[in-house]
C-alpha cells in the first residue's frame, strides 16, 4: 500500500518551485528573446533609443509577472489535488452547490472553487456576490468569500431541523452592511442560550417554524463549550438535510482545513447522536 502523499503546509508552499520551473522553460526563455527582438526591431526601425531599451525590459518583466501568476496558480493546484488525495477525496478545480441554505444562495451570483468531496463529505472555497447598481456608470460586484465543509445528513433531518444558522457575532460594521447579511431574507427568530461565553462569539438563529426544544436538545451544554473554545469559530446552517460548517475567507493552510473537516464531522456527529436519541424517545 502506498503512502499517502505529503501535503504542502499552504497553498503557496510549492510556488517558488513552478516559478523557477516556469521561468527556465522553454516557452518562457524563446518567447521572451523573440518578444524582446521584436520590439528591440520596432525601436530601431522608428529611430526610438527608448523603445529599443524599455521594449526588451518590459518583455521581461511581463515574462516574469506571467511566469509569476502561472506559478501561484500550479501551486495553489498542487496544494488541493494533495490534500483531497491524502483525504481520499477527488479535487475539482470548478463545482457548484446546490443552493439548499441561506449562505449557498447568498447574493445574486456564486461560485465554488477547489471542491474536494468524498464520502458524502465536502470541502472548498465558495464565494457569493452582491450587484450593486450605479445607473449609467455600470454594475459593480461585491464578493463574500468562505471556507466551507458540507456533509449530506440525508432525510432523517428534514423534519426535526427545518432550519439552524450559527454565525460569528457581526460588529457594527457588519450590519452596517446589509449586503453582507445572506439571513436577511429568511423568516427568522433569535435565539439566545445561557452560556456568556458562548453569546459573545456567536449569533444564533432559527426558522420561524423550527421546535425550540429540539434546538435547545441540539445544543447541550457540552456542544455550547466546545463550540465557544473551537479556535476557528465556525459557524454552521442546517436545513433540507444538509450541514454546512464554514469560517470567512478562502483558506489554504493545510492545519486550518484539517481543523475544519474535524468540526464538520463533530458537528455532523453530535446532529445523528441528537436524531437517534430522539428516534429512540419516540419509539417508546
Amino acid at each position: 500500500m502506498s503512502a499517502a502523499p505529503r501535503v504542502p503546509a499552504n497553498a503557496d508552499s510549492t510556488r517558488s518551485a513552478h516559478f523557477r520551473s516556469a521561468l527556465g522553460s522553454g516557452t518562457a526563455i524563446v518567447g521572451g528573446a523573440v518578444a524582446a527582438v521584436v520590439a528591440f526591431t520596432i525601436g530601431a526601425a522608428s529611430h526610438s533609443a527608448a523603445v529599443m531599451i524599455g521594449g526588451p525590459i518590459a518583455v521581461a518583466v511581463l515574462v516574469v509577472v506571467l511566469c509569476w501568476y502561472l506559478a501561484d496558480s500550479e501551486a495553489e493546484e498542487d496544494f488541493f489535488d494533495r490534500f483531497a488525495e491524502a483525504h481520499s477525496m477527488v479535487h475539482a478545480a470548478r463545482w457548484q452547490l446546490d443552493p439548499l441554505t441561506p449562505l449557498l444562495a447568498g447574493g445574486q451570483r456564486r461560485n465554488c472553487e477547489h471542491w474536494m468531496y468524498g464520502e458524502g463529505l465536502g470541502l472548498g472555497w465558495y464565494t457569493f456576490q452582491v450587484k450593486q447598481e450605479h445607473g449609467n456608470q455600470g454594475d459593480t460586484w461585491t464578493s463574500y468569500p468562505f471556507t466551507l465543509s458540507t456533509v449530506d445528513l440525508g432525510e432523517s433531518g428534514m423534519s426535526r431541523f427545518q432550519g439552524i444558522y450559527l454565525r460569528r457575532r457581526r460588529g457594527m460594521f457588519d450590519k452596517l452592511n446589509s449586503d453582507a447579511n445572506w439571513l436577511a431574507r429568511e423568516r427568522l427568530k433569535k435565539v439566545e442560550l445561557e452560556s456568556s461565553e458562548f453569546g459573545r462569539r456567536y449569533e444564533l438563529w432559527a426558522d420561524a417554524a423550527q421546535d425550540d426544544l429540539a434546538l435547545r436538545q441540539l445544543f447541550s451544554p457540552s456542544f455550547v463549550v466546545w463550540l465557544a473554545d473551537h479556535p476557528l469559530q465556525p459557524g454552521f446552517e442546517l436545513r433540507a438535510g444538509e450541514l454546512v460548517v464554514f469560517v470567512p475567507q478562502h483558506c489554504g493552510e493545510a492545519g486550518r482545513l484539517e481543523w475544519l473537516l474535524m468540526a464538520a464531522r463533530e458537528i455532523a456527529k453530535r446532529i445523528r447522536l441528537e436524531l437517534t436519541e430522539a428516534a429512540q424517545a419516540g419509539s417508546r
